[in-house]
């Protein structure tokens, strides 16, 4: 089965959610690999987003310019 670009990246946002919620122990891991990866599962959740609701307006997807558009 193929997955669709959204799909990908929600299974991704997943995957990394799990690793992070793993390495939540601060007795075997250190505070920032574990906000490392909320930031890549938060970003892959949007990136999930993007592109199922604006398929056509996604090709590089940078964090300035929705910063700009959230604050309208």
């Amino acid at each position: 089965m193929v997955l669709s670009e959204a799909e990908g990246f929600l299974k991704m946002a997943r995957a990394d959610l799990a690793t992070a919620l793993e390495s939540s122990d601060p007795a075997r891991f250190r505070e920032a690999a574990w906000g490392f990866w909320l930031q890549q599962a938060a970003e892959k959740g949007l990136k999930a987003w993007l592109h199922q609701h604006r398929r056509n307006q996604v090709s590089r997807i940078t964090i300035n310019p929705l910063v700009v558009q959230s604050r309208g």
